[in-house]
Order: structure tokens, then sequence, then C-alpha cells
């Protein structure tokens, strides 16, 4: 993957050799129209430029969104447990990020499917995160792609540690992330309300 962008090297080399192809064998506005489709690409697939340095500065103990999206429902699911059920914009920005320092205890990635309007069977990708924080409470995000669209990439393994606001992933074109807490002081954000990677403060964790 490029440093910048939620691409694979390989694809933006195979896009410039394209891309000169066209050029020396004259197909001028097929090339000119591949480059204005390539820019719209990478732009909408660039990473967010996250000063880790920063976000330490800030504080160990809090969470952070780990992406960018609206909070669509809150639920309290015990006494000690919050589910939180966002949702990510077609251009919200696809990175996934660590909300909080902590290890990966389990990833598990599956193909679901749904029935829609009775007859209509539609799948989509489910990949879920186990962490465990540093006060040793675990935590889920439950990342679901859009119907039809592709699966979300996760760069974790079982036993990674990642900082807060380390890159985990990214997800295509948004969809629906389930966060499970459990362990934290009050909320700071309201339903309807939008949040912003690794800027928006989401809950901070009980001493």
């Amino acid at each position: 993957m490029s440093k910048y962008i939620f691409l694979d090297q390989e694809v933006l080399t195979r896009s410039l050799i394209l891309i000169v192809v066209l050029f020396v064998l004259g197909f001028f506005k097929t090339a000119i129209f591949l480059i204005l489709f390539v820019i719209v690409i990478f732009s909408l697939f660039r990473r967010k430029d996250i000063n880790l340095f920063e976000l330490r500065s800030i504080g160990r103990n809090i969470i952070l969104a780990p992406f960018s999206g609206v909070l669509s429902e809150f639920k309290q699911t015990e006494a000690d447990c919050s589910e939180l059920i966002f949702k990510m914009g077609l251009f919200d920005g696809f990175g996934l990020y660590f909300p909080t320092i902590a290890e990966v205890e389990n990833v598990q990635e599956s193909k679901e499917s749904i029935t829609l309007m009775g007859f209509l069977n539609c799948f989509y990708y489910k990949t879920e995160i186990t962490f465990i924080n540093k006060l040793n409470e675990t935590f889920t995000l439950e990342i679901q792609s859009r119907i039809f669209f592709p699966r979300p990439h996760v760069f974790l393994q079982v036993g990674d540690k990642g900082t807060l606001g380390a890159l985990l992933g990214y997800i295509p074109f948004g969809g629906k992330v389930v966060l499970n807490l459990k362990g934290v002081d009050g909320l700071q954000v309201q339903p309807k309300s939008r949040v912003a990677s690794c800027q928006t403060v989401i809950a901070s964790l009980k001493e």
C-alpha cells in the first residue's frame, strides 16, 4: 500500500503505464479521461495525515473516533457497556484508526447475506475486531461494508499492538461501524452528531 493512499503500489504503476500507452497510441481523449478518473479515485482513497506525537500529548486515557461519520444510534447494553452505531458516508474518508492504546485479541471476517423486499438476496462483508485496552477491558469494533461494495481491509493480526491514532485499515466508500465500549466514563457524543477520525473525543477510560 502506498504511503499516501489506500491502494497498492501495483495499482498506481499499472495506471501510469496504461496512461502512457494510450498517449503513445494516440488515444488522447481516452488518456485524459483516464487521468481525471485516476485523480478522483486517488483523492477518495487518500490517507489522512495523522500526527501521532500530537495525539499522544493529548492524553493516554481518551477514546477518539476511529473513523469519520455520524453517530446514528446509542444503546446502553449493560450497566457498564455502551453500543455506538455509526454510519460512514460514501465520501467521509475511508481510514480506520486505533481509538485508544490497545492490543488485538481477535479478528473475524465474514460474508453476510440479507433479504430485501422479501425476495432480493444481497450480501455485505463484516469484520469484527476485539481489542484489550490498557485497563485489560475488552472492546469491539464491528465494520460492515455497504451492500455489494468491497470488503473492509484490515491490516491487523492477533497480538498486534497499536497506539492512539495508528492506522488499522480502511473501508472503501463507507458503511456501518458498531463500537462496543466497556469501562468508560460519560460519553462525549450525542446521536446525530458528526465525528472526525482522530479528532472527536468519544469518551475517556475509567481510572
